[in-house]
């Protein structure tokens, strides 16, 4: 597993290259290769996204600071 792998999980928050927004994580295939996307707001979903693709956005923690 590479570190993106280890980063990345089910309902993190990430932003696609060459895309505005953010979107949620719904699923991976190919052992993370590639993940299905959701967009917020009741947005369409996207599938085959390349994981090489992704930022992933940190969260916010208890004390309002980002964690990873």
């Amino acid at each position: 597993m590479t570190e993106e792998e280890n980063l990345m999980s089910v309902g993190d928050r990430v932003t696609v290259d060459g895309h505005d927004g953010v979107f949620f994580v719904m699923g991976s295939s190919d052992g993370w290769k590639t993940v299905s996307l959701l967009a917020p707001n009741n947005g369409k979903g996207v599938d085959n996204v390349p994981l090489s693709s992704l930022t992933l956005v940190k969260r916010p923690g208890p004390n309002g600071a980002t964690r990873s």
